[in-house]
């Protein structure tokens, strides 16, 4: 996982981003990082995707 992307994952987690229900938008983290909110939400797809992979490879072993 790039850099940027674990940024952006670890922001989310420590805003609220995944609680439930959720303490943050993804404007409000797109606003924190100062990037664009098509561009938060594009990093969080593609970490939880490749996060469900690994844990998916993990649990094949």
């Amino acid at each position: 996982m790039s850099p940027r992307r674990r940024e952006v994952m670890e922001t989310a987690q420590s805003m609220g981003y995944y609680d439930t229900p959720r303490r943050c938008s993804q404007r409000e983290l797109a606003e924190r990082l100062d990037i664009r909110q098509a561009t938060v939400a594009e990093h969080l797809q593609r970490a939880e995707r490749d996060l469900v992979a690994f844990w998916l490879e993990q649990q094949a072993t």
